[in-house]
């Protein structure tokens, strides 16, 4: 028998079709970093993470105390890209939104107290991550390091007293990272990328 799961996947894998074959496709960016290299499927308990694509290497690094990002974490970065290109890739790199459930509406999740958790998890991992890059050669080094959050503001839960303002949630960008979205943003199929969160 085929799972409610991977039943779920095959109806939204044949929605992204039908929508690139009816021009009607959802664009969504993906940081051109993480178009080369793959997270963990599982969690690990190593705070250090190597993939070498040909001459591409990235090393994930985590502060003691938390796990390298891995599996759905790989959706965060695709709604920062997104959200900063569509805020017009601000001056300031300050991504200002209305709640942290706007995240789980972008990718169709329930926005449930578990989901908001899992949320919050995610955000703290890569929040707690650097990332080093080497694409050096015999010809010329070329190695980067970065984080994707320099500070962020965010409320969890609905109907408190501080969620008054409409821009009361903010993530600010590092600033490697977000020069790198301005380069290098790689458009992506939106519903293919919501087909395989899981």
């Amino acid at each position: 028998p085929v799972s409610k799961r991977r039943s779920n996947r095959g109806v939204l894998a044949a929605a992204a079709v039908a929508a690139r074959n009816h021009q009607s496709q959802s664009i969504a960016y993906s940081p051109h970093d993480f178009v080369q290299f793959a997270l963990p499927h599982k969690r690990l308990d190593a705070t250090v993470y190597e993939r070498v694509n040909g001459r591409f290497r990235v090393t994930l690094t985590t502060r003691a105390g938390y796990t390298i990002p891995y599996g759905q974490d790989r959706l965060f970065p695709e709604w920062l890209d997104t959200a900063f290109q569509a805020a017009g890739q601000p001056a300031d790199n300050t991504i200002r939104f209305r709640s942290a459930g706007d995240i789980l509406a972008a990718f169709r999740q329930s926005p449930d107290g578990e989901s908001r958790r899992i949320l919050r998890d995610r955000i703290q991992r890569w929040h707690n991550t650097t990332i080093d890059v080497d694409a050096s050669s015999e010809e010329a080094m070329h190695q980067v390091s970065y984080s994707l959050i320099e500070e962020c503001h965010l409320w969890f839960h609905r109907g408190t007293n501080s969620q008054l303002s409409l821009w009361q949630n903010v993530i600010k960008l590092h600033s490697r990272f977000a020069d790198s979205l301005r380069r290098n943003a790689i458009p992506v199929d939106f519903e293919t990328v919501v087909a395989l969160r899981d």
